[in-house]
């Protein structure tokens, strides 16, 4: 739901975020930058034109006081 607490999870990093519902692809994010690049490969780059790969394949997972005790996750921290 919009305003819901969220950790966005990538093999590099994570990104504590709160949801906000937009008319986007269908299994589709957006981040704002430059925080969401926590969440990205450095280094990665187009071959031929040098911009960076703004692309990365997350999890999404709620923030909730229950996820932090069983997990004992550093994430949400903001949130609790």
């Amino acid at each position: 739901s919009s305003g819901d607490p969220v950790v966005l999870e990538s093999p590099v990093g994570h990104f504590d975020g709160t949801v906000h519902l937009a008319d986007i692809a269908q299994q589709s994010l957006q981040v704002v930058w430059p925080e969401g690049n926590v969440l990205m490969s450095a280094g990665v780059s187009d071959s031929e034109s040098g911009i960076p790969d703004y692309n990365a394949v997350v999890t999404v997972r709620p923030c909730s006081r229950v996820v932090l005790l069983v997990e004992n996750s550093p994430s949400c921290r903001s949130h609790r």
